[in-house]
């Protein structure tokens, strides 16, 4: 292998990549498909929330094929060649292109998604915990970094409705992830296992975008499934691990208010990216801003909101354990209420007028999203690794991206309440930002409740 800053670099390098791709399908693909095929935003939004749960679902599969077939070298360079050829099916001009062509770029993400991150505990393997933590901590800002340009490089293209010119960019990208991969871990790799990978890729892709045709339907089918797995593993682990009783359903119920955040936060490439593109359109003397660029609030306010965070956490430590999770939590919430608090406030001003102010209030939506997302992931993934039995570890990872499945899933019904008018609410996008904010402070309450009753939950 390479020399150990190096590689580091490398996996540095491939998460931007991927940060930058998924990112960028995320908050392009319903502006794509109201603009290019021309579909009712009801429809655009129940495909949304069916590639929502594809993207979520796929590194559970990616880490069967790593664990059973492949490997994680294998899965790592396969990623990036599923996302090259699926831009290029995108590229052609024909529903059944983007169908297949986005299964397989979903596919891409999620596989790197599962290897990168078993690549480089590989490389650190021998290491001291410090050096591992600011591995992953440099992963995470390379894949917010990458998030952070993909709005930015690709929203003028989107305005122009230069969909090529985007396939194209991302391809080469993917070309280039492809390229470096191969060169990070030429001496690991084995073609009969990329080919293995890359055949069962080939039926999984065709598989989706054959059942893409009836979205509703599939997206149902996939809910269900994370529904059932979830609901099967509780079950064993009750019956198995008694004395852990208490820690499981407290960090299944993290996972719950996981799910219901996230189904929230990922309006951004729903009715938030729509919102934007239909009605922000300002200009700075006489360059007009792409709509798109708003999108890429989110992830600078993740990076930045690494200063909010790390204090938060140094003054909760006074707290048992349980009981600073509980508070983190509830503070994520806090971030999402006031989020779609100052959402609604926009799309209510957005109906009337045009204003300067509109910016500011979707910069403050921005910046209490991204903090709650910072917040939130880092809070739940850190429970699970002290509170989950030692030989359970990676299951709960697993229910972790199972219950992202799920927000996936509830991400589209959201959107949907957004294209019709609600009950005292003559406008859906206001009203259904302004049920989000309040259901938001309401879970608040529960949660208060729930800490008293949670001193004795630890490691």
């Amino acid at each position: 292998m390479p020399q150990l800053k190096s590689s580091l670099f490398y996996i540095a390098l491939l998460q931007g990549l991927r940060g930058f791709i998924w990112y960028g399908i995320q908050v392009m693909v319903s502006i794509y498909l109201l603009k290019y095929f021309h579909l009712p935003l009801r429809e655009v939004y129940i495909i949304y929330g069916c590639l929502m749960i594809m993207g979520y679902a796929t590194p559970l599969v990616g880490g069967i094929l790593i664990d059973y077939l492949c490997g994680s070298e294998a899965i790592l360079v396969l990623s990036f060649l599923l996302m090259m050829l699926g831009f290029g099916a995108m590229a052609v001009d024909t529903e059944l292109g983007f169908r297949f062509g986005v299964s397989l770029i979903l596919l891409g993400v999620g596989f790197l998604k599962s290897s990168a991150g078993t690549v480089l505990a590989c490389f650190y393997e021998t290491h001291s915990d410090s050096q591992r933590d600011k591995a992953f901590g440099g992963m995470y800002f390379s894949v917010n970094i990458g998030a952070i340009l993909a709005p930015i490089a690709l929203g003028v293209f989107v305005d122009k409705n230069a969909w090529n010119v985007i396939f194209a960019i991302s391809g080469l990208l993917s070309m280039i992830g492809f390229i470096f991969a191969l060169h990070l871990l030429k001496e690991e790799v084995y073609s009969r296992k990329v080919l293995t990978g890359f055949l069962i890729s080939l039926l999984l892709a065709s598989f989706s975008a054959v059942f893409l045709i009836w979205p509703i339907a599939f997206s149902f089918v996939l809910m269900i499934l994370a529904f059932v797995i979830c609901i099967y593993v509780l079950r064993s682990i009750v019956k198995n691990y008694r004395s852990y009783l208490s820690a499981v359903l407290f960090l299944f119920m993290l996972n719950f208010v996981t799910m219901l955040y996230l189904a929230g936060d990922l309006q951004v490439g729903a009715s938030l990216s729509i919102l934007a593109f239909t009605h922000l359109h300002y200009s700075i003397g006489t360059v007009s801003i792409p709509p798109m660029f708003y999108n890429a609030l989110l992830p600078l306010f993740v990076v930045l909101g690494l200063w909010v965070y790390l204090p938060l956490v140094s003054l909760l430590k006074r707290y048992p354990f349980s009981v600073s999770v509980l508070y983190r939590m509830g503070f994520a919430m806090l971030c999402c209420a006031f989020a779609f608090l100052a959402f609604a406030k926009v799309a209510a001003i957005m109906e009337v007028r045009q204003s300067a102010d509109l910016i500011v209030w979707v910069v403050v939506g921005y910046f209490f999203l991204g903090c709650g997302e910072l917040i939130i992931s880092s809070t739940v993934l850190s429970a699970t690794a002290v509170l989950a039995p030692v030989n359970l570890r990676g299951t709960f990872m697993g229910i972790f991206y199972l219950f992202d499945v799920l927000s996936g899933y509830f991400s589209g019904l959201i959107a949907m309440m957004t294209t019709v008018s609600l009950p005292y609410f003559h406008n859906g996008v206001a009203g259904t930002y302004l049920i989000i904010s309040v259901f938001s402070f309401l879970i608040l309450f529960p949660l208060w409740i729930l800490k008293k009753y949670l001193n004795g939950v630890s490691s």
